[in-house]
């Protein structure tokens, strides 16, 4: 009560609408309305004191909200039901999840109920278009398999796009069959960086004319530390932030990056040349010393 009120004479006074009353009053006497009850019957009393409350809507979910677990989010045995969530999308089945988490079954089975009910409650979000900065090569699908599936940045011949973090990716329309000649330029002309592991691509004119006159920026994954998808990841990891420092300086260029030992950077850029092919600059390099191709 409040001045001696009810709840009930605050409505009243107020106008409000019927659908959003909270009492009633009825029969000679006050009653909760429906949505307010429906409220009421998913609250946790602890000796009439309100301790917690069970956000699913299906009376017998062991879903509850309480105050001093995980922070007030819901969760089943003191887990959070977004984290459940989140192992079922990492690919695990409802029994592996139960063992890694040590819940029974049914309160794994209740939290994805939860999660899948207030996720399509929600108003769907549209992703907003990646911005691809990087193509990998045809001869490294198996590394690309794994970052693209991280960074909706990369992507490389035959993808089939992707939404991802919020980001839409759009298909590649490059096939993996596509020769270097043509689709050298293509990538060249969206700005992408290509990364690649084509170590013979300094015994090949026709790649070497296509990188050049199209002033292609290129990252290669050399040596046979670099043989599988396995040490290709090692390598690329390594040199990331390398790669990252290198990614928007003008073309044409090739950089060559391995490991040697503990770690050893090779990297070499292709001298500046004009559009007959005539050196118009001097080459940029860890070593400062012209690639094949360019002396």
């Amino acid at each position: 009560m409040v001045s001696g009120k009810t709840l009930y004479d605050l409505q009243a006074e107020s106008g409000l609408a019927a659908e959003y009353c909270l009492v009633a009053y009825a029969s000679g006497q006050y009653v909760l309305t429906p949505p307010s009850q429906s409220y009421m019957d998913r609250v946790v009393w602890v000796d009439d004191i309100a301790a917690g409350w069970r956000p699913h809507s299906d009376p017998d979910s062991s879903v509850r909200v309480l105050p001093d677990v995980r922070f007030g989010r819901p969760a089943v045995g003191g887990v959070s039901t977004e984290a459940v969530w989140e192992l079922r999308e990492s690919g695990e089945d409802d029994e592996e999840i139960a063992e890694s988490l040590g819940l029974p079954i049914a309160d794994v089975r209740w939290a994805l109920s939860y999660e899948t009910s207030l996720r399509a409650a929600r108003w769907p979000v549209t992703p907003r278009p990646a911005h691809v900065r990087y193509y990998f090569d045809a001869d490294v699908l198996g590394l690309v398999k794994h970052v693209a599936s991280e960074r909706p940045d990369c992507t490389y011949p035959g993808d089939p796009g992707v939404v991802l973090h919020k980001r839409v990716r759009p298909p590649c329309r490059i096939r993996p069959s596509t020769k270097d000649p043509i689709w050298i330029p293509q990538v060249t002309v969206k700005g992408w960086l290509i990364v690649t592991r084509d170590s013979k691509i300094q015994e090949h004119r026709a790649e070497i004319d296509a990188v050049r006159n199209n002033g292609a920026r290129m990252v290669a994954l050399n040596g046979r530390d670099t043989v599988g998808t396995w040490n290709q990841l090692e390598v690329l990891m390594r040199h990331w932030r390398s790669i990252e420092q290198v990614r928007d300086e003008r073309g044409p260029y090739r950089r060559t990056y391995g490991i040697r030992g503990k770690e050893s950077l090779r990297g070499t850029r292709h001298a500046a040349r004009d559009h007959l092919g005539r050196r118009t600059g001097p080459p940029v390099g860890a070593s400062g010393t012209p690639c094949r191709p360019c002396r």
